[in-house]
């Protein structure tokens, strides 16, 4: 398993760690950047991350509960705070910007497959939180990690339990409070200077913050949604599945689930919201291309058509039709060669990073 990890591990960050190369649009279209921005940030950034802060509180204290009192009843409770956590998490994934940005934000609340041998390692170790800042340890932390903790590390509660050494849990307290600190951080910086320093910044170059927010949603969408969640498992860059990489792998009836759930977030976040005085899909309509926003939200139907067809356990659904899962896939992809074609030339951002998936 570890080696399995470790290769895993070696191949998203190749993926995701490729040199920058601006593409250049071919129009250029007029539209209100700071409304776009005012809405990104007041409507859905800020107060996505404040609703994550009160589930991974609510997971705190259901871990401190747990931690004092590790009975069955208990863990069950954990469990559930652990997902609805998890779940919520997805809504604030393609906020790739800012300190989310710069301290790899994502990557350690959620790379996946998790390291359960190094798990293990540090526990024997007794590593402190400090510890778990090394990029290294990004498949030992965050919610793959708790997946492991409270359903892999045995088969049933009871046997889960008695494996649950204090050390365990003094590991699981670490884990959780990671998770909330390092949310905390960022929305504080959010609340303080970034949302104005990031609304202010409304031009139209590269380094613009709607460029560098477009830049970050398209990258999520395609590398943490389409990539991590159904290529590399499906093994759609490899001649050999990888069904155990799936997200929630420990948990594995919930990992459709948070698929759909980081799906649904991004097209209502492509949509807009009542309260929006701009969008994405707006934007276009604005700027003449009500055509492209149509055929984009045509494809979102799809692409959701072709994932309520799966398995509830994406890891069965590998195993025994992995063809489903390779529809699915190229259902997504078609809207991120939408976002990345069409939308960035529409609209006039450039797309700075690059991949090999030929859009």
């Amino acid at each position: 398993m570890k080696k399995l990890v470790s290769a895993l591990f070696a191949l998203t960050l190749l993926m995701l760690s490729c040199d920058s190369d601006e593409t250049t649009s071919t129009t250029t279209s007029t539209y209100d950047a700071s409304a776009l921005l005012s809405s990104w940030t007041y409507n859905h950034i800020i107060p996505d991350y404040t609703e994550f802060v009160t589930y991974t509180q609510a997971l705190i204290e259901a871990k401190d509960t747990f931690v004092n009192d590790a009975t069955e009843v208990n863990l069950v409770l954990l469990r559930q705070a652990y997902i609805d956590a998890y779940t919520n998490f997805q809504h604030i994934g393609a906020y790739g910007v800012g300190l989310a940005d710069t301290s790899n934000y994502y990557l350690y609340i959620n790379t996946f497959p998790t390291d359960s041998e190094e798990i293990e390692s540090n526990i024997t170790a007794g590593f402190t939180s400090s510890d778990l800042d090394s990029v290294f340890q990004q498949p030992t932390q965050g919610f793959p990690a708790i997946d492991y903790l409270l359903n892999g590390i045995a088969s049933s509660d009871a046997e889960i339990i008695t494996a649950l050494t204090d050390s365990h849990l003094d590991y699981l307290s670490i884990v959780v409070d990671k998770i909330d600190s390092r949310t905390d951080t960022i929305l504080a910086d959010w609340n303080t200077s970034y949302a104005s320093t990031f609304v202010a910044n409304s031009g139209s170059d590269i380094t613009s913050s709607p460029n560098k927010f477009y830049n970050a949603l398209v990258f999520y969408f395609e590398n943490y949604v389409r990539r991590q969640k159904i290529d590399i498992p499906a093994g759609v860059f490899t001649s050999d599945t990888f069904s155990g990489s799936i997200e929630s792998v420990y948990d594995a009836e919930e990992s459709k689930d948070l698929l759909i759930a980081a799906f649904d977030k991004f097209e209502d976040f492509y949509l807009g919201s009542d309260e929006d005085t701009a969008s994405l899909s707006s934007v276009l309509v604005s700027v003449g291309r009500s055509d492209l926003d149509t055929a984009i939200k045509a494809q979102f139907g799809v692409a959701a058509t072709a994932i309520d067809a799966l398995d509830a356990n994406l890891g069965s659904q590998i195993d025994t039709d992995n063809l489903l899962m390779l529809t699915a896939r190229d259902e997504i992809q078609k809207i991120v060669a939408y976002l990345k074609v069409d939308v960035a030339s529409a609209l006039d951002f450039s797309i700075t990073f690059v991949d090999n998936d030929g859009d």
